[in-house]
């Protein structure tokens, strides 16, 4: 992580933070005026990187540089809702300043490394079409383990009823939208509950039906 005071001379600069030895893998460029003015840039990979003005005169004040603290994200991907996603798409973790870190998905999971302390919209790569439900920002401070539920856009206003695995099993496919998972519902909680903790009301789970006993942060184990 570097971060960088700088103003520019003539008002006009752009400051670049890029990947010395392949500028495609990161090339981070902003704007800065004649206000000294404190950018902060994360290399999404190891290796050289450097910084320059490629419009104006920069003055640079200060230079800071810190290692990162990695924290692991990684978690199941439920394509139950978006059957025909293309088969190379990725999860894309995007923080404040724009930097982004990607994951693949394989065999219905992903895992990515990320500067702990930061927070990240995520988002999807070459699905279009496909879109992850619920929230999509989180705040990353520590290794996590963060399920995700995508689905076709529009699939929700089919009309179709989502009922639980063991009801699913028993119609046929054009009479529901999608089969839900312990993985599904688990995904609607905030990732902050960790299945099975003490208190927390879970669901009764009995075949054919499903019931809640409690409230607010139930969660499935």
């Amino acid at each position: 992580e570097v971060t960088i005071w700088v103003l520019s001379q003539e008002g006009d600069s752009n400051i670049h933070f890029e990947n010395a030895t392949d500028p495609e893998l990161q090339n981070d460029v902003v704007a800065v005026g004649e206000e000294i003015t404190e950018l902060n840039f994360t290399a999404e990979t190891s290796g050289t990187y450097k910084i320059y003005d490629d419009t104006g005169k920069p003055s640079y004040f200060r230079i800071l540089r810190e290692s990162a603290n990695n924290a692991t994200v990684s978690g199941n991907v439920d394509v139950t809702a978006a059957s025909d996603i293309p088969g190379d798409y990725s999860i894309v973790f995007t923080n404040e300043n724009g930097d982004t870190w990607s994951s693949s998905v394989s065999e219905g999971t992903y895992t990515v490394d990320l500067p702990a302390g930061d927070t990240y919209e995520i988002s999807l790569e070459g699905a279009d079409g496909f879109s992850i439900t619920g929230s999509t920002n989180i705040e990353i401070t520590e290794n996590t383990a963060l399920n995700l539920l995508i689905q076709k856009d529009g699939a929700a206003g089919n009309g179709l009823a989502d009922v639980w695995d063991f009801g699913a099993t028993q119609l046929d496919e054009t009479q529901f939208n999608t089969q839900l998972t312990e993985e599904v519902i688990n995904s609607w909680y905030d990732a902050s509950v960790t299945p099975g903790t003490s208190d927390i009301n879970l669901p009764d789970f009995t075949v054919g039906d499903l019931s809640f006993t409690g409230g607010g942060s139930d969660r499935l184990r």
